[in-house]
């Protein structure tokens, strides 16, 4: 039990949308930051390899899905051989996106770098029920620092300024063009 530090009323509180966990949609770009990261040691359900993997917590930083989470979870040593190289890879092209070169030792020299990354989601059975499929979030794809990517939202914000399912133009300077949202201009 907590005592409240002031009076709480539900009834006069005011209902605003609230973020409901759904995944960021398929190829939304959006400017992200790493807060939080572990090592950690993992076994693989389907064949029982063994290995250690990246497990971090990035946030994104500006546009409608500000404050929204995502999970990376990279392997980066397995027994299986593709799967440890797939993920050295993908965990080397975050590295990039960041700003990191040379021997990375502490995952804490990531955090709080912004970069840009292109979410993806792809259905999977679900845990609970085989025959059921739900959506599992991933990053598609990181931008080496210095990219400007081309950005790309799929609901408007919160005060409009960018088309549903359209493009914010870009410079390709890292400057929003005069078309952007101000949201896209302040960002830094």
């Amino acid at each position: 039990m907590a005592q409240m530090r002031e009076d709480f009323d539900p009834a006069s509180t005011e209902r605003v949308e609230r973020n409901t966990g759904d995944p960021i949609p398929d190829k939304v770009i959006a400017l992200v930051e790493l807060i939080e990261s572990d090592i950690i040691d993992t076994t693989a359900v389907k064949d029982g390899s063994k290995g250690t993997a990246f497990k971090g917590t990035m946030v994104v930083k500006t546009g409608p899905y500000e404050m929204r989470r995502a999970w990376p979870f990279i392997a980066l040593t397995n027994s299986n051989q593709k799967y440890a190289a797939e993920g050295r890879s993908e965990f080397a092209e975050l590295c990039d996106a960041i700003g990191h070169s040379g021997k990375l030792r502490d995952t804490q020299d990531l955090h709080f770098r912004p970069f840009y990354v292109e979410f993806g989601v792809k259905m999977e059975k679900a845990r609970d029920d085989p025959k059921k499929r739900t959506p599992r979030q991933f990053q598609r794809k990181y931008f080496k620092k210095g990219e400007t990517p081309q950005i790309t939202m799929t609901r408007e914000p919160s005060g409009g300024g960018v088309p549903a399912h359209g493009t914010v133009p870009s410079t390709g300077t890292g400057a929003p063009a005069d078309g952007a949202p101000d949201w896209m201009k302040s960002r830094g």
